[in-house]
């Protein structure tokens, strides 16, 4: 497991590299051939550059298809990128040497179609390096590069047009970036050459009567409709945005004649685009993807730029075609349009593609990207040029970009139904079909699964079953059975849980023993393989070889856990103990989840016995439970107010849903309001007693008690959520939680759905930009009995001796405990605090101190 994650991690982070010089050269090269093209012809030209942008894609790109078929990933992306460097580079100087505005054309021309290689040749090396799951889950981290890239190109670009006063020599900077781009491309296949270089041409085989069968295997890789329908999508997708990106610069334009007011439009406009993309893919992007997967990622796009093509409509119908809020639309509608593509789509499509052979894949990528989207940019500037003749020029753009949408939209739904069924495919080109590279798809399936059955690889074994299965050939009764008899135990494993699987109880009695005798063995290859094929048997087989769960070698637990059912409760506690290790966690929450309500009675021990320091596979167990049932939430309820902030805090989360609370859920979630506005009154006191101008020593203790008012904050509003439900409260306390000027209107949002009580105890903590002595004098007019006797407020000693000695047991914990200790060694009052708690806790921070402390108290 750590051996993959180092996989997986290193070239996230060089592709992520990658993408940051990438969005810098995208930055530049968009601005300086704008402003340079805009100032010089005006955006009534910018359609024509739309049909060349066409032309050119169609030469470029077909070419760089072709090379794909035959030429190495890294030798080709090199090419072409480094081409491109030189390219910019002469631009310079033909615009320095007063050669003309009409370097503006082609640079213009190219700059999309560059933008689309750049990803071609970015997603080709990440479908090189990561699988599937790793594209789905790391993607978003590669593509933020970009808009981070672009963000300081953009700040590099203004500060540059200051400096020189001339836009056009952004261009040796834009060529100086495009070198460091294919200089990372060329490291990062230094660094994995085996990886990006396996399969990148197709086998020997495929070279036979290669100018005859070509066009045939094109005809049939276009000719499916799942690829029909990616090239369907990533066109209506370019026309779409295309449409967008053109209304932008058309009301840019009209809404600044003078070239410097629409370049610090434009310079502005970028940072906000990219500074909006990147917060998306930080924040949303990912946990969006793992939520929703590609139904999101596919249908988010077109969904959310239809629905903007709408507003446009009514804004220039209500507002007028020269108005700031039509701007301000088709300025937003673009913004989205490019979160949305680099935080979702790119992610979803590149996924789609692995679908494919992978001495193809590139090919059809470049094809699809590199062709089909400067065409769809060819069919925008035709129709904007006949939307131009018409009266009313900018509304007639503006209805079709919304039908763009609508189509756009069709297809994605489309696109992701046709999903579904090529979902075999899905899974079995990318890696493990690739050693059958030669078969003929259309007409060696079966002879592709046998290849897959007989290859030794027990992920390829089990893949070619699932595709004999799925056949419903005749004969695969007859096929398995004879493979159940094969003397490799691969083979007849494979076999056997295929027959398992549909109900043969001979095989299924044949593959239970096979897996008793596997348990034992002392290969872990042979545990591993024995543990894949417990799904299929039954809870008593399951149960025989429960010691597969508790396995030295962490790959054998993951395949036992992954087959742990709901009725395994023999397993429970294996897996509570898998929880535990990082390396088997992710299977052994899923787990868990699996067994629902059985682990409850296991839960509810641990929650009752935890004490600080907590085991890490409590609150990963809590948190595992993520279905609510009755004996799940009655036992979190009595544990809302666990002596463990943090623990209690993770049952709080779990017990929010979107609807309000049981009764006597919310009444135990208002008894630890209750509670924890109490202590935060002694968290505030103590901070108060502290004083801003910090004492020798404060500094740790001042941090301690922060962090702990945090989390005193976050259970507040989690546990308010939970009372009201997410549908009510979860906006508020998500706008609450972001800067900017929604946060007072979240406040009076949270007031007003409160009760007046509550909201008094709530709104102090829940505000920000308040002092300690404000949030305590607010809260302590909120507690009419606040049950506590605190030291007065400059008291410091009485409030450090409180800390340390913890009589009502109200601070519970070691580390704050450690920082108080510190502080009163600082400022000489250790000699006047008992410490015997403290001592008492054992804690390796709070011992360190006392024993460098020495303080009279001690023997």
């Amino acid at each position: 497991m750590t051996d993959r994650a180092g996989r997986e991690t290193a070239p996230v982070w060089w592709l992520a590299a990658q993408t940051t010089v990438f969005g810098i050269v995208a930055a530049l090269l968009g601005i300086v051939a704008n402003a340079m093209f805009l100032d010089a012809y005006g955006s009534e030209w910018l359609p024509f550059t739309y049909i060349l942008i066409g032309v050119a894609g169609i030469a470029l790109s077909g070419a760089v298809a072709r090379s794909a078929q035959s030429v190495d990933l890294l030798r080709l992306a090199i090419s072409v990128l480094g081409s491109a460097a030189v390219m910019l580079g002469v631009a310079w100087v033909i615009v320095a040497g007063g050669g003309g505005a009409w370097v503006s054309v082609p640079l213009l021309v190219v700059f999309p179609i560059l933008i689309q290689l750049g990803f071609v040749f970015v997603g080709g090396q990440a479908g090189r390096l990561l699988d599937i799951a790793g594209i789905k889950a790391h993607f978003p981290r590669i593509a933020a590069g970009f808009p981070v890239g672009a963000v300081i190109g953009g700040i590099l670009g203004g500060q540059l047009v200051g400096l020189t006063g001339r836009t056009e020599d952004l261009l040796l900077a834009t060529a100086l970036a495009q070198s460091a781009f294919t200089a990372l491309v060329w490291a990062t296949g230094r660094r994995f050459p085996t990886r990006l270089r396996a399969a990148t041409v197709p086998p020997p085989a495929a070279h036979v009567e290669r100018t005859e069968r070509e066009p045939r295997a094109w005809r049939r890789l276009f000719g499916r409709p799942f690829v029909a329908l990616i090239l369907g999508y990533q066109v209506l997708s370019a026309l779409g945005s295309q449409l967008a990106d053109f209304l932008v610069l058309d009301r840019a334009t009209a809404s600044f004649p003078d070239p410097a007011d629409l370049a610090g439009f434009l310079a502005g406009y970028t940072a906000v685009m990219n500074i909006v993309s990147i917060g998306f893919l930080v924040l949303l992007a990912g946990p969006l993807m793992r939520r929703f997967g590609l139904r999101l990622g596919v249908t988010a796009n077109p969904l959310v730029l239809m629905a903007f093509a709408f507003g446009m409509i009514a804004a220039d119908a209500l507002a007028g075609g020269g108005s700031v809020a039509l701007l301000a639309m088709v300025s937003a509608a673009r913004i989205a349009d490019i979160a949305l593509t680099d935080g979702t789509t790119r992610t979803s499509i590149n996924a789609m593609y692995q679908a494919l052979p992978e001495h193809v894949r590139l090919a059809a990528q470049t094809t699809v990207e590199g062709i089909g989207v400067p065409v769809a940019i060819a069919i925008s500037g035709v129709l904007i040029i006949l939307l131009d003749t018409l009266p009313a020029a900018l509304t007639a753009t503006i209805v079709v970009t919304t039908l763009v949408c609508v189509a756009w939209t069709w297809v994605a739904l489309r696109l992701y139904h046709r999903y579904g069924p090529a979902l075999v495919d899905a899974v079995r080109r990318p890696h493990l079909l690739d050693m059958a590279a030669g078969i003929e798809a259309a007409t060696g399936d079966e002879d592709a699964a046998r290849h897959l059955l007989l290859s030794g690889d027990l992920r390829a074994m089990r893949l070619g079953v699932d595709l004999l299965r799925s056949m419903g050939s005749p004969g695969i009764a007859v096929e398995l059975a004879t493979l159940a008899d094969d003397p490799r135990p691969e083979v007849r494993t494979a076999a056997l849980v295929a027959l398992a699987a549909g109900g043969d109880e001979r095989a299924g009695r044949a593959l239970a023993e096979d897996v008793r005798v596997g348990a034992t063995s002392p290969d872990a290859h042979v545990r591993t393989r024995a543990a894949l094929a417990l799904e299929v048997l039954g809870p008593a087989d399951r149960a025989a070889v429960e010691a597969l769960l508790s396995d030295p070698d962490p790959d054998v637990r993951t395949a036992a856990l992954d087959a742990v059912r709901a009725d395994d409760r023999s397993a429970v506690e294996p897996v509570i103990s898998a929880l535990g290790d990082a390396r088997t966690l992710t299977a052994a929450a899923s787990a868990a989840c699996r067994l629902g309500d059985a682990v409850v009675p296991a839960m509810t021990a641990r929650l009752e016995s935890a004490a600080s320091p907590v085991p890490p596979e409590v609150p990963r167990l809590v948190r595992a439970l993520d279905t609510s049932t009755d004996a799940r939430d009655e036992a979190l309820r009595r544990h809302i107010g666990h002596p463990d902030r943090e623990l209690g805090l993770v049952v709080i989360e779990r017990l929010i849903g979107p609807d309000p609370a049981e009764r006597e859920i919310s009444r135990a979630l208002d008894d630890a309001l209750a509670a924890d506005v109490r202590h935060a009154t002694r968290v505030l006191g103590a901070l108060v007693a502290l004083g801003t101008d910090g004492g020798p020593g404060d500094t740790p203790l001042r941090s301690a008690l922060g962090d702990e008012l945090a989390l005193i904050r976050r259970r507040v509003l989690a546990g308010r959520v939970a009372r009201h439900g997410s549908a009510t409260l979860g906006p508020v306390v998500t706008a609450l939680s972001t800067p900017g000027p929604h946060v007072a209107l979240a406040l009076e949002a949270l007031e007003v759905t409160l009760d007046p009580a509550e909201a008094r105890q709530v709104l102090p903590l829940a505000g920000p930009g308040l002092a300690s002595a404000e949030r305590l004098g607010a809260l302590s007019a909120a507690l009419h009995d606040p049950g506590d006797t605190h030291p007065a407020a400059s008291d410091l000693a009485g409030w450090l001796r409180d800390i340390v000695e913890d009589p009502d047991a109200a601070w519970r914990s070691a580390w704050v405990t450690a920082c108080a200790l510190f502080a009163a060694d600082a400022r000489g009052l250790l000699a006047g605090i008992d410490t015997r708690r403290a001592r008492a806790l054992g804690d390796p921070a709070v011992d360190e101190v006392l024993a460098a402390g020495r303080p009279a108290s001690l023997p």
